[in-house]
C-alpha cells in the first residue's frame, strides 16, 4: 500500500507541473492567425507566466478598422501577432503581465506604435489615421527612351489619368499599400506593374514597348509578267526584318535578307495579293498587278524560227546538212537576145548571108559590141566575126595584086 501511495502521489506532482504549460499550447503561431487564436503566438517565457490577457479595438477614430495587422513585442522580441476582426478588436488570451510595445499595421494607414502595460485582463483601444502619398509614373518607349505623352494610367483606388507632354503623371495613392498599375497607349503593348508604396512620396519609371508588328511596301503595284517586284519589311520602328516570308497569293515565294528585301517573282498575268510573315505576325495586305501572259514571254503572232545548225521540225533533216559546201557552183548558162534589125536600113539587106548559129561552142561569142566595126551591119555574134575576116582576107588580097604589078 505505501509503494502505490507514493506512486500516486509523483503521478500528481508531474501533472500539476506540466499541466498549464500543455493547456496553453507551447511554441509560436502564424502573425497572420485569428484573432482567437492569438494566445497560439505566445513564446514560451511569456505562457510560463500567463497571469494577464489584452484586449486590443483598433479604430480610424470613429469607425473599426477590420484586418489591421497587430504585432506585440516584449523586451524587443516578437510574442504574438494577428489581426482585427470585423468589430476591430484582437484578443490576445493568456499571457504574461508586464510592458509591451504594440505595432499596428494596414493599408490606407499611417502605422501606429504604443506601449501598452498588461495587469490581468486588459482593454485598450488604438486609433489609426488613414493619409495617402504622392506617386509619380513616367511612361517612356522601352526601346528608344522617349517620353510617352498621353499614356493611360489606371491606379488602384486613384482612378485613371494621362501623362503629359513629359511622359509623366502624379497621382495620390493610399499609404503603406501595394499600388496597382496598368499602362495602356495606342500602339503599344499594354503594361502592368505592382508598386510597394510607404509613408513618403515615390516614383516609378515604367518602359512599354510597341506592338509587335511588321509593315510590308512594293517598290512597284505593276510588273510585266515573268518578272519580279521588289518587297521591303519592316517593324513598328521602321527597322529592316531579316528572314520575314513574302507570300504571293499564300504562297511563300521569297524571304528577305539582312536589308530586309527581297525579290518577289510574278510569273503570271493577272492581280495578286502580297503579305509579309515574321514571327507568327502578318503584315497588311498590298497588290501587285502583272501585264502579260507569261515569263516565257511568246508571242503567238511570230513564226518560230529554227536555228542554224539545228534540227528541223518540218523535214526530220539535220541543220549541218543545209551548211555543208557544194562540191562544185552551177553557173546558168546565159541567155542570148535577138536585138531585132530593120532590114530596109541596112545597106547589106540585099545581101546573101547564110543562116548560121548565133552562138556555140565553135566561135566564142563577142556579143553586140560597135566600135571601129561600127560600118558592119547589126549583126550578132559569129557571123560578124566570119564577115570581119572576110574583109581582112579581101584586103590582103587586093594588096598582094598591086605588088605584083609594081614588079
Amino acid at each position: 500500500m505505501f509503494r502505490v501511495a507514493s506512486a500516486l502521489a509523483c503521478l500528481f506532482l508531474v501533472l500539476s507541473a506540466t499541466g498549464p504549460a500543455a493547456a496553453a499550447g507551447l511554441g509560436s503561431a502564424d502573425a497572420a492567425s485569428p484573432a482567437v487564436d492569438a494566445s497560439a503566438a505566445i513564446d514560451a517565457p511569456a505562457l510560463q507566466q500567463a497571469d494577464g490577457s489584452l484586449s486590443l479595438t483598433v479604430t480610424d477614430g470613429d469607425d473599426p478598422v477590420a484586418g489591421a495587422a497587430v504585432t506585440l513585442y516584449r523586451d524587443g522580441e516578437r510574442v504574438l501577432g494577428g489581426e482585427t476582426g470585423d468589430d476591430g478588436r484582437l484578443d490576445t488570451g493568456p499571457i504574461a503581465e508586464g510592458s509591451y510595445r504594440v505595432e499596428i499595421r494596414e493599408s490606407g494607414y499611417y502605422e501606429r506604435s504604443l506601449s501598452v502595460s498588461v495587469e490581468g485582463e486588459t482593454s485598450r483601444s488604438a486609433a489609426v489615421e488613414p493619409g495617402s502619398v504622392a506617386l509619380s509614373v513616367s511612361v517612356t518607349d522601352a526601346r528608344t527612351g522617349d517620353a510617352l505623352a498621353d499614356a493611360t494610367v489606371d491606379v488602384d483606388a486613384a482612378g485613371t489619368v494621362r501623362t503629359g507632354t513629359d511622359g509623366t503623371q502624379t497621382v495620390r495613392v493610399p499609404v503603406n499599400a501595394e499600388v496597382g498599375l496598368v499602362v495602356t497607349k495606342d500602339g503599344y503593348e499594354r503594361e502592368s506593374l505592382s508598386v510597394a508604396v510607404g509613408e513618403s512620396a515615390r516614383s516609378v519609371d515604367l518602359g512599354i514597348a510597341r506592338e509587335t508588328e511588321i509593315s510590308l511596301s512594293l517598290g512597284a503595284d505593276s510588273v510585266a509578267a515573268g518578272g519580279s517586284v521588289e518587297a521591303t519589311v519592316t517593324d513598328a520602328y521602321g527597322d529592316p526584318v531579316a528572314g520575314a516570308t513574302i507570300l504571293l497569293d499564300g504562297d511563300a515565294v521569297a524571304e528577305t535578307g539582312a536589308g530586309g528585301t527581297a525579290s518577289v517573282p510574278v510569273e503570271t498575268g493577272g492581280e495578286h495579293t502580297v503579305r509579309a510573315r515574321a514571327g507568327g505576325e502578318l503584315s497588311e495586305q498590298e497588290s501587285v498587278t502583272a501585264s502579260g501572259d507569261g515569263a516565257d514571254g511568246d508571242d503567238p503572232t511570230t513564226e518560230p524560227t529554227t536555228p542554224i545548225g539545228t534540227e528541223s521540225a518540218s523535214n526530220g533533216t539535220a541543220g549541218s546538212a543545209a551548211t555543208e559546201a557544194p562540191d562544185r557552183v552551177e553557173t546558168p548558162e546565159p541567155v542570148v537576145t535577138a536585138t531585132p534589125v530593120n532590114a530596109s536600113s541596112s545597106p547589106f539587106a540585099g545581101l546573101p548571108i547564110p543562116d548560121l548559129p548565133l552562138s556555140g561552142p565553135i566561135v566564142p561569142d563577142l556579143g553586140n559590141r560597135e566600135g571601129l566595126l561600127g560600118v558592119l551591119p547589126p549583126i550578132q555574134g559569129s557571123l560578124r566575126i566570119m564577115l570581119v575576116l572576110a574583109g581582112i582576107g579581101a584586103f590582103g588580097l587586093v594588096l598582094s595584086v598591086l605588088r605584083e604589078d609594081q614588079l
